[in-house]
């Protein structure tokens, strides 16, 4: 119960007691304004301050930030004053001259012509007479235009008006103001229909056409394409989503309690989460193997601590303004973070209170300075528009980024070299050059859709070229290594009509097929290579608990491998090994000090030095790898080097510095596929020597996430091409990946095997065999391992499968989890990691077994540290919700969703007359409703 209270004289609100505990209270002035607010017992404050007129003069927040605001006679904020001085401005004067038909001739005018932030950079806006926006100039001095039709909207926008760049999009509308058309810069078209009630009943493109359908309440129950339906969903009589069907015909049953908070989530294999609430939020989440987290929280639903399944407690203490500032975990170790008057991160101090980042900003809130203890300060410059131009790092050379009119990133130099960026019309990515020679990479396009990649070699071209259906799924890839075509399944468990992601066939150049198989929750049951004489080359299996764990692999071979999980979910396996760190937490030794590592700024590995007796006693045939990255903090050149004599003196230094006694014996560039937006793809498309010689070519199709890269290439891989003559590729090889994306399978165009590979689930290879098994360098988790490093790069950090953990920390900090060092939770046949940076993504199907009920916010980094008590549930971001079975009312009703969604109409009609009058059991219409769908065969609906 919420309860309020009023001054019996002005009527005002005195004070709100919140069920949760919180009592807020209300202070006014003798001119009866709002003077102070006061939240107890957490000890939150805001003052405010107002002028005679009852504008707000200043206000003072939790931190003793006071924001003081000038008006103008008009009560329109003209500026306001920070405590350090800066200010923001708004200024209604016409701007250069501009005068309006007709008019006074006065040059003040109702709507904003600018606005200053805090480093003084303006914006500016022209009004026409009916005041429509039809000039906005930016910090950066372009300017977009605004036309509009007679109905009043805009019909069209001219981006980058009067550059080399402009780009005009186009809109036209019905009688009734929808939007019927969207012509872009380089003409792709998007086409809407409407209904008489304005509801949007199509979308079409050059590509695919979508189909939306309501219930006569407005509310959508699917929605479809050419190719099947993409989801269903039937809700109850207060609108609340029961049956949830997805595009590969898996639907979730729901259930609420009375204040509409889900209480269960159900699932076709019989799995259910259970979710139970205080007034102060959710206290209790209980998985399907029924293992449980608990949650507290204080009078402000700000959570204190959490138990997971393992008795393991995290505590949580926060500033009265709810700034995080202690994190206390299962060891009683405390981080802790400070903060500024404005409730920016300024240090990080760990569990012995040593500082070890701090940060600095600029007036308007954008990271200056990040100083690490091992590092030092590495500093950010922006233009006005905050685009990054600069990173200067203390030790190694600075990274500069220059943009077009439109904010578009076109040349980049890093300590690899000079890149160039061009674009299409679209503002997709066309051209990407350099940093080498003949590396000029181009990107075709039909309606925003990629079709063709192909990158510059010292003779001819490496190409590929993709192919779609109606529904943009890729189903075909073309490169030097021959056609690959993808065929869907239209649903799982016995579902059919649907528009599903799963690829059931993968067919090979070779004339070999790969074919999966899926559960009724769209879990990966089998994967079977068999050539075109249907002899079977490799197979996987896999069987899996409530929770969408994977317990059980079968091999070809007939051997199968259990796993085990502990109650947090965690596969029961620990790494051992000594290691030393530096005061970045990256690892500086291992193996005693026969391993040695060195980094830059940003804590990427850039140095390896193998030392047979250690550094201090240098031998010849000691080894060495340098690596180096682009200003996208991509691997682009490794170097590496042995040790040929002694210099004395005591130790050896590092190649590169004028010694004369490292060799170069070999290198490698990596040469990315550009992506199709801005710059920066992941996926490694070729390799050269250093003198510019093609090596070995990959191609790449949808990896685990059904997309090219959502996961990061893991699963992707289809071929790998070498021996490259005069343009062209003689020798070509294809992948077959398990379930979690591990390369366990190679073919060659003869069908013969040519590479075989088995792990551990934490990735150490445990068998190899073949021709090329040593030769290929993507492994685990589809990603490239460094025989000599002995490690697996994945993009921002190196992984140690021996120690089964990462070297370094996650360059996102507590922002996705406390364990900064862990592979995907410690359960990595459930998880992958897509890039190294603890950005995850369970395997296709499965569901963590403690996911959260809703995901987590998007990633706050740099400096923002990971708040976990913001996240109600494990630290574990959940799968979106899987996907149950086709046609499943609930647990005991029979018939097809048609009829219970006829019932309920039926049954609405018949007690529309019984209103609610009180709680659920007593009230007539709800036991009408309930009644009347029990005589209708759906006993086992959820209470309504």
């Amino acid at each position: 119960m919420t309860i309020y209270t009023y001054d019996p004289t002005t009527l005002q609100l005195t004070g709100v007691s919140y069920p949760s505990g919180l009592v807020r209270t209300n202070i006014y002035n003798g001119s009866h304004r709002l003077a102070t607010t006061i939240d107890q017992p957490v000890g939150a404050t805001n003052s405010y301050v107002w002028n005679r007129d009852g504008t707000l003069f200043n206000q003072t927040d939790g931190r003793g930030l006071t924001i003081t605001n000038f008006w103008d006679g008009l009560h329109r904020l003209t500026g306001s004053l920070y405590p350090d001085g800066t200010t923001t401005s708004n200024s209604y004067t016409l701007i250069g001259g501009f005068t309006y038909p007709n008019s006074s001739g006065s040059t003040t005018i109702m709507d904003t012509t600018g606005t200053k932030d805090r480093l003084g950079n303006w914006t500016y806006y022209v009004w026409d007479a009916v005041r429509r926006k039809i000039f906005e100039t930016n910090a950066n001095d372009f300017v977009t235009a605004y036309g509009y039709c007679p109905c009043g909207s805009v019909a069209f926008q001219t981006n980058a008006l009067g550059t080399s760049v402009q780009e005009v999009t186009t809109l036209s509308y019905d009688y009734q103001g929808n939007n019927l058309t969207v012509e872009y810069a380089d003409g792709y078209t998007i086409n809407n229909t409407f209904d008489s009630l304005r509801r949007l009943t199509s979308r079409t493109d050059g590509w695919k056409s979508n189909w939306f359908n309501y219930d006569n309440t407005g509310l959508l129950i699917s929605v479809s394409n050419l190719c099947g339906i993409e989801k269903e969903t039937s809700s109850d009589l207060l609108d609340r989503p029961v049956y949830a069907t997805d595009e590969n015909g898996v639907t979730v049953t729901n259930t609420y309690d009375n204040l509409n908070r889900l209480l269960t989530r159900g699932y076709p294999d019989g799995g259910v989460e259970r979710l139970g609430y205080s007034a102060r939020g959710l206290i209790a989440y209980t998985n399907q193997l029924f293992f449980t987290n608990f949650y507290t929280y204080d009078q402000s639903s700000r959570k204190t601590a959490e138990t997971n399944a393992d008795g393991q407690i995290i505590k949580y203490g926060y500033s009265a303004a709810g700034d995080l500032l202690t994190l206390t975990d299962g060891k009683s170790q405390t981080t802790t973070w400070n903060y500024d008057q404005y409730g920016r991160v300024t240090n990080k101090l760990d569990q012995t209170s040593t500082v070890i980042l701090t940060y600095a900003y600029d007036a308007n809130s954008r990271l200056t300075n990040r100083w690490s203890a091992a590092k030092g300060n590495t500093t950010y410059s922006y233009d006005a528009l905050a685009n990054l131009t600069r990173i200067g790092y203390p030790s190694s050379p600075a990274v500069t980024f220059a943009y077009d009119p439109l904010n578009r990133p076109t040349n980049r130099v890093d300590s690899v070299g000079t890149t160039v960026f061009s674009y299409t019309l679209g503002n997709q990515l066309l051209t990407e050059v350099g940093p080498f020679a003949n590396d000029a990479m181009t990107n075709s396009y039909i309606d925003r859709l990629r079709t063709g990649l192909s990158l510059q070699q010292p003779s001819g071209l490496w190409t590929n070229g993709f192919a779609y259906d109606a529904a943009e799924r890729l189903t075909n890839v073309v490169s030097p290594a021959g056609s690959f075509t993808n065929i869907y399944t239209a649903g799982v468990g016995g579902a059919s009509g649907y528009c599903s992601g799963l690829r059931q066939r993968l067919l090979e150049p070779n004339g070999s097929a790969i074919t999966n198989n899926f559960d009724p929750v769209a879990r990966l049951l089998g994967t079977y290579w068999r050539t075109n004489s249907g002899g079977l080359a490799n197979k996987h299996e896999y069987l899996y608990n409530l929770a969408g764990q994977r317990t059980n692999e079968t091999r070809i071979d007939g051997t199968t491998v259990a796993y085990a999980y502990d109650p947090i979910g965690q596969l029961n396996a620990y790494p051992e090994g000594v290691l030393t760190f530096d005061t970045n937490g990256n690892t500086l030794t291992a193996n005693g000090t026969h391993n040695t590592f060195t980094y830059d700024g940003e804590n990427r590995l850039t140095g390896w030095v193998y030392y047979q007796s250690g550094p201090s006693s240098p031998q010849s045939g000691d080894k060495e790898v340098l690596l180096a990255y682009d200003g996208f903090g991509r691997l682009r050149q490794r170097l590496q080097y042995v040790y040929q004599g002694s210099i004395g003196g005591g130790g050896a230094p590092p190649p590169g510095q004028g010694q004369s006694n490292w060799a170069l014996t070999g290198g490698t560039n990596y040469f990315y596929d550009p992506g199709t937006g801005r710059p920066g793809g992941w996926l490694v498309i070729q390799e050269r020597s250093t003198n510019g010689t093609p090596t070995v070519s990959y191609t790449h199709g949808n990896d685990l996430s059904g997309s090219r890269e959502g996961a990061g290439g893991i699963g992707g891989l289809l071929a790998r091409s070498d021996q490259y003559s005069s343009g062209n590729w003689t020798r070509r090889n294809y992948y077959m990946a398990d379930a979690l994306g591990n390369i366990t399978y190679m073919l060659s165009t003869n069908q013969a095997m040519v590479a075989t590979y088995r792990y551990d689930p934490f990735g150490r290879v445990i068998s190899q065999s073949g021709s090329l098994d040593s030769v290929n360098s993507y492994q685990f988790s589809s990603k490239m391992y460094d025989s000599v490093l002995g490690l697996s790069y994945y993009g921002y950090r190196w992984y140690d499968a021996n120690l089964q953990r990462w070297p370094n920390r996650d360059p996102l900090e507590e922002e996705q989890g406390l364990n900064l060092y862990d592979l995907a939770y410690n359960d990595p046949v459930d998880y992958v990691d897509t890039l190294g940076l603890q950005i995850l993504i369970p395997i296709p199907g499965p569901r963590p077994p403690g996911v959260l009920p809703w995901p987590f916010p998007a990633p706050l980094y740099p400096p923002r540290p990971y708040n976990p008590a913001h996240h109600h549930g494990p630290s574990h971001p959940p799968q979106s919700l899987p996907r149950p079975s086709h046609l499943r009312v609930c647990e005991v009703s029979t018939g097809s969703k048609s009829d219970y969604i006829e019932a309920k109409k039926k049954c609405i009609e018949e007690c529309i007359d019984e209103l609610p009058t009180g709680t659920y059991n007593g009230d007539p219409f709800y036991k009408c409703l309930r009644d009347c769908m029990e005589r209708a065969g759906f006993k086992g609906v959820p209470q309504f």
